[in-house]
């Protein structure tokens, strides 16, 4: 086989060697033939030209066109990804990357993703607003906050969080309609006229959640997007927190000893097991109180109140149960 032309794309190779114009290739060096295109070449490679002959008088020539398929797109890191609020979750990161935030989208999709990480553990507007003096410095800045935090913050013992942003939103009616869903202004709110106002992270988005079948089966164990849900349609909708922890965890005692008072666990362990389990989450509160005068006569007929009672004193003092 006589070589006549090459593709102008790549290089056609065989085992002892690179293919020329004017070349000759064995029958037995056919097996191994390779064409390796340019580096990041794609589309018509050209044409790969030669004469085969028989070694008693014949011949044939045959033209070989190539082509190139473009390479897949890179994957693309999840929407809401956040590289340096990604670093800031994990010790080890903000120890490998520091402030790199390509290392760190890089460390994501070919590592972190499939090792369980999450990119949500480090919430940048709940650091603000542990950390007023890091909002002042960085004037809001999310990014700015989550360097802050993996450079200084986390060596000088600070707190990672408090007040969540979202659920802080949440919680009122005014901060709904003016702030939605935008976590910087809300953090600028809270230290500026919030905190001061007596205002907290009172809406619980994990009970929200597991108040509606629709909210479990999309969000799972996710507050932060039950609080988006809120803020963005489930208010409207005229939804509300329906899921009470407390009398979650009054009406499963093996529970109750598990999580004490923990909310979150209760909400969270409802979300993942709980309903599939088909778990009861209503305490009778009536009950409770008619068997002990003295909550009935502080709470009044307050049925949660009475689940919350039992949460927290009830069971260990041993409390009469309907």
């Amino acid at each position: 086989i006589a070589v006549s032309a090459l593709p102008a794309g790549g290089t056609i190779r065989f085992a002892d060697g690179r293919v020329v114009v004017g070349g000759i290739i064995g029958v037995s060096d056919l097996p191994g033939l390779t064409f390796t295109p340019n580096p990041g070449f794609a589309g018509d490679a050209g044409v790969f030209s030669y004469v085969a002959s028989d070694g008693r008088g014949g011949s044939a020539a045959q033209a070989l066109r190539l082509s190139v398929g473009a390479p897949p797109d890179p994957p693309a890191p999840p929407a809401g990804f956040d590289a340096l609020a990604y670093t800031a979750g994990y010790a080890d990161l903000s120890a490998a990357f520091g402030t790199n935030a390509s290392a760190a989208t890089q460390h994501y999709l070919t590592n972190g993703r499939a090792e369980g990480r999450r990119f949500d553990l480090f919430n940048p507007a709940s650091y603000m607003a542990a950390n007023p003096d890091v909002a002042a410095a960085f004037d809001f800045n999310p990014s700015g906050a989550a360097a802050h935090y993996i450079v200084n913050g986390r060596g000088e013992g600070r707190a990672a969080g408090g007040v969540d942003m979202l659920e802080y939103t949440a919680g009122y009616a005014d901060l709904r309609q003016v702030l939605g869903t935008n976590e910087t202004a809300a953090v600028r709110h809270y230290l500026t006229h919030g905190r001061a106002e007596g205002r907290t992270d009172r809406f619980d988005g994990l009970a929200y959640v597991a108040s509606y079948p629709d909210l479990a089966a999309a969000f799972g164990p996710d507050d932060r997007a039950g609080a988006r849900h809120f803020i963005q349609t489930g208010a409207a909708e005229g939804r509300t927190v329906r899921f009470d922890p407390n009398s979650y965890l009054a009406a499963n005692a093996d529970l109750l000893a598990a999580f004490g008072d923990d909310r979150d666990a209760a909400s969270r362990h409802y979300l993942q097991h709980g309903r599939s389990e088909g778990r009861g989450t209503e305490f009778n509160g009536a009950g409770y109180l008619a068997a002990n005068a003295d909550v009935a006569a502080a709470f009044g007929g307050d049925a949660a109140m009475a689940a919350w009672h039992y949460v927290h004193y009830g069971r260990a003092e041993g409390r009469a149960l309907p």
